[in-house]
């Protein structure tokens, strides 16, 4: 992702600095007694339809697709360094019927696990057209070595963090040629545009765009009308507010840094002759596990207004990692969990951090979450803060 951020900004001490609220003041997730939800801590089986208010795009092919992409097998791709500030390697395949990705590794502009979490997440909600389709990848030598002559000379690329990122890169290709563990994502899936007039980029913060102002707990619903953008284009009121306030949900669950910087918030051109758009959060790995709810935090005041199916099912995936249930159930996903360790990795966070640390600082931030939805649901009733 582009990151216009000061490195600083990578470091816990300045990531934990207070949070300012968003507009409309939203509750941040404070203080509520029972984050977990209304009424009664759960018990027993939680079960997840995933059956979500969108039409389920079929990722399940998508995914067995790019889970066939072999990098190993060089002469059946061309290949192309992608990424603004990121260094990621694109492959092209060169045969029709064919699977083409993009490899991500970590680097100070993204991170691959969670890349992948953001759009396993979306398929057990019931959510996943509105994420790009991405699964877990190591590339091999054969692909470590494409990977390294295509970054080549460092210096040679623009911008500072970029070529710092490469360096990075090569770095650890030298340490182990035979392994680079990352993420492959899917070809976006349709043409795009970045709505920078929904940043404060300077305080990588929301704007004060009407679509903002109307995802504040204390307006009222959208319903008829379309939002403009300065950018051309436009979106129904009512569709375009749910989606977006999905996509905020999921910068809460993550810790989300860095999606008003620059260009990272981004839409699907629906309709290129009218310039209707609609949420595609396409790149999504300026998100880290810092040990902190700071950013979670701060995500949550930004906005009060929530998917009910979407929170439903996130406070089952709560009680499954705080222990208050003994399976969870992701239909859409066709499987049942019954040992935390296992649903992590399979949400998509495999390498850097163990599976226990990754469910406790994950829990942590759905609390955040939580607390905040009950907060305004109380506050301003459930007809106003639900869709």
């Amino acid at each position: 992702m582009q990151n216009n951020i000061s490195k600083s900004l990578l470091t816990l001490s300045l990531v934990a600095f207070l949070l300012q609220a968003g507009p409309g003041q939203q509750a941040g997730g404070g203080g509520a007694a029972n984050p977990g939800g209304a009424g009664a801590t759960p018990t027993g089986d939680l079960v997840i339809l995933g059956d979500g208010a969108y039409p389920r795009a079929n990722h399940a092919e998508k995914v067995e697709k790019l889970k066939s992409v072999n990098f190993e097998n060089t002469s059946n791709y061309s290949f192309e360094l992608a990424g603004q500030t990121s260094v990621n390697l694109k492959g092209k395949a060169l045969t029709e019927g064919q699977t083409s990705g993009t490899f991500v590794t970590r680097n100070e502009a993204a991170n691959a696990n969670v890349e992948i979490a953001y759009f396993n997440l979306a398929r057990i909600l019931g959510v996943d057209n509105l994420f790009r389709a991405t699964v877990p990848y190591k590339l091999g030598p054969h692909g470590c070595a494409t990977f390294k002559a295509e970054i080549g000379n460092p210096d040679s690329l623009p911008g500072a963090m970029k070529r710092k990122n490469a360096r990075n890169i090569l770095a650890m290709i030298n340490s182990n040629p035979n392994e680079l563990k990352g993420c492959l994502r899917e070809k976006k899936n349709g043409e795009t545009v970045a709505i920078n007039s929904l940043a404060s980029t300077a305080n990588n913060r929301p704007s004060t765009h009407a679509l903002l102002q109307d995802l504040q707990a204390s307006a009222a619903k959208p319903a008829d009308g379309r939002y403009t953008f300065s950018e051309g284009y436009w979106g129904p009121k009512a569709k375009l507010a749910q989606q977006y306030s999905i996509m905020m949900t999921f910068d809460t669950v993550f810790g989300q840094w860095d999606r008003y910087s620059g260009s990272n918030i981004v839409f699907r051109i629906v309709d290129e002759n009218t310039k209707e758009i609609e949420v595609y959060s396409s790149d999504n790995g300026g998100a880290d596990f810092w040990n902190t709810t700071s950013w979670a935090q701060k995500q949550a005041s930004w906005f009060g207004k929530y998917d009910r199916k979407v929170i439903e099912g996130l406070r089952s995936i709560y009680a499954f990692l705080k222990g208050q249930s003994s399976s969870l159930r992701a239909e859409r996903l066709g499987k049942t969990y019954t040992n935390v360790d296992e649903f992590i990795v399979d949400l998509g966070l495999y390498y850097e951090k163990r599976p226990s640390q990754y469910a406790a600082e994950l829990a942590a931030n759905i609390k955040v979450l939580l607390t905040a939805v009950e907060a305004n649901k109380a506050r301003y009733g459930e007809d106003r803060v639900f869709f």
